[in-house]
């Protein structure tokens, strides 16, 4: 059954915590020394939001650490059985000094008299603390809140800020004029000055799929259910571990489990034997349960083996926001993944020219199932290729998408959304309209 997951809202109107330590703030109160270690900022000054494999945290944002996607329609196709190299998992996240606002405060351009004025933010802004002045205005960093001033520093006087936990929202956005390398690949450079649309999602993730530099996003890193989003880690372990022409019995009761879940299914019944090249067609196009449960038993002798092999390959690839329970996404404590994890996967899977396959087929006809792709962005954006929407109760609706313009491919994951293939229209035309490829 699906299971209603409600998310608790903190409160921060007079109560401010730092390192789970509460301290009430009132405008005659002294203020409290903040001393701030060199923070990570979220847009870097002289690139888009990314890090070197092995020089930056995962969880700061930044470029997926694999060696950048050739075009599904190479020549030089690689095995579905091959595994694809990963860098290691990045060092651990560096701690952020985030403060907060108890009234409307004036922010500037500089730290003298002689600064001009930004403006005001308004009250309960969280800023992160970059330096800090005893004397005179500190120096912090404004990430934006998705629409209107773009990310930057800005100077305050710390006497109105007290400490805080990070904002409910963490916007990224690349910086303009970037032109450093990633892995010795150029990143896109953004052109235009403005926000995306602002996705009604609570995480989203724009990432480029050929250097895989991010180049927006809406709480990259948040830990949140997943759906059948899961479905693509199951792909590629089976892909990686077993033999597309396998000819599988399966055990799995699609009407049993439809009843008992309200689990989308492809239709498999007990005594089936089908291949598993079909079943993996089936776990994608028809987002089939049955499938993923027959595909874990069959790759991974059982569930439980399987859903560890799942959890190993996400550690590999230094996927630290992703957690496992089972193989295709219903709802289960600790089953949880990230928009950035998940755009990690899907650039990982289009590598390989089987997993391209499964995305971005419209049909699927063999052993008796005639199969359709439930991916509405397909129809719904030109250039659109994969990869896997997902809905339940507790992840709402979900979707990784990847769309191709001009022979560029950009990946757009967009979770927990009222309107998924909206918001991820909106974002691929702001990627593909808003940034300049180097050549």
């Amino acid at each position: 059954m699906r299971v209603t997951h409600h998310l608790a809202m903190l409160s921060l109107l007079g109560v401010m915590t730092l390192s789970s330590v509460s301290a009430r703030w009132s405008e005659t109160a002294t203020p409290v020394v903040l001393v701030a270690a060199a923070p990570t900022p979220i847009i870097n000054t002289s690139a888009p939001n990314v890090f070197a494999p092995q020089s930056a945290p995962v969880g700061s944002g930044g470029n997926l650490p694999l060696s950048a996607a050739p075009s599904p329609t190479a020549q030089a196709a690689q095995s579905s059985t091959n595994v694809i190299a990963v860098v290691p998992p990045p060092a651990a996240d560096v701690p952020r000094n985030w403060v907060q606002n108890f009234r409307p405060t004036d922010v500037f351009d500089g730290p003298g008299p002689q600064a001009a004025s930004l403006g005001s933010v308004g009250q309960f802004t969280t800023l992160e603390l970059v330096e800090q002045s005893d004397a005179g205005r500190s120096k912090l960093f404004d990430p934006g809140r998705g629409e209107g001033r773009l990310p930057g520093f800005v100077w305050a006087n710390l006497g109105d800020f007290g400490p805080s936990g990070p904002p409910k929202y963490l916007y990224e956005l690349a910086k303009d004029g970037a032109t450093e390398a990633i892995a010795g690949r150029r990143v896109p450079e953004r052109t235009t000055t403005a926000w995306p649309p602002l996705p009604n999602g609570e995480s989203a993730v724009m990432l480029d799929g050929e250097s895989g530099a991010l180049l927006y996003a809406k709480s990259a890193h948040a830990r949140l259910p997943q759906a059948s989003t899961t479905k693509i880690m199951t792909a590629l372990v089976a892909l990686e571990n077993g033999k597309l022409d396998d000819r599988v019995t399966v055990d799995v009761n699609s009407e049993q489990l439809y009843l008992t879940t309200e689990s989308t299914v492809m239709g498999l019944m007990p005594g089936q034997t089908v291949t598993l090249e079909t079943l993996l067609y089936g776990l994608m196009l028809s987002s089939g349960n049955d499938a993923a449960i027959a595909i874990a038993k069959h790759v991974g002798g059982s569930e439980a083996r399987f859903i560890e092999m799942m959890n190993a390959k996400a550690k590999a690839m230094g996927l630290r926001d992703t957690q496992f329970k089972n193989p295709h996404g219903l709802d289960a404590d600790g089953h949880y993944s990230s928009a950035f994890d998940l755009a990690a996967m899907a650039r990982y899977g289009f590598r390989n020219p089987t997993f391209y396959s499964l995305s971005m087929t419209r049909h699927w006809n063999a052993d008796g199932f005639d199969l359709w792709n439930l991916n509405k962005l397909l129809n719904a954006y030109p250039g659109a290729d994969g990869v896997k929407p997902g809905f339940t109760d507790a992840a709402g609706r979900c979707l990784v998408g990847s769309a191709v313009r001009d022979g560029r491919r950009v990946f757009v994951v967009v979770l927990k959304s009222a309107d998924p293939t909206g918001d991820s229209r909106g974002l691929f035309d702001y990627a593909f309209d808003g940034f300049r490829w180097p050549t």
